[in-house]
C-alpha cells in the first residue's frame, strides 16, 4: 500500500509543477520571445512537459483532467 500511495504521490506532484510549467511557459512568456519561440517550434504543448519529467500517465491525467 505504500507503494501505491507513494506512486500517486508523485503523480499529484508531477501534476502540480507540470501545471505550474505549463503556466509560466504559456501564460506569463506567451507574448516574450521564449514562449514564442517553444510555440513556434512546436516543443511546447500541453502535458509535454509532464511527460518528459514525469512520464506519460501524468500527462494523460492532464490531458483527461482538460478534457472534461
Amino acid at each position: 500500500m505504500g507503494a501505491i500511495a507513494l506512486a500517486d504521490g508523485l503523480i499529484m506532484t508531477g501534476y502540480l509543477v507540470g501545471y505550474l510549467v505549463e503556466y509560466l511557459f504559456g501564460h506569463l512568456f506567451r507574448g516574450a520571445w521564449v514562449g514564442l519561440f517553444l510555440q513556434q517550434t512546436g516543443i511546447y504543448d500541453e502535458g509535454v512537459f509532464m511527460t518528459i519529467l514525469f512520464g506519460p500517465r501524468a500527462a494523460q491525467s492532464h490531458y483527461e483532467i482538460h478534457a472534461k
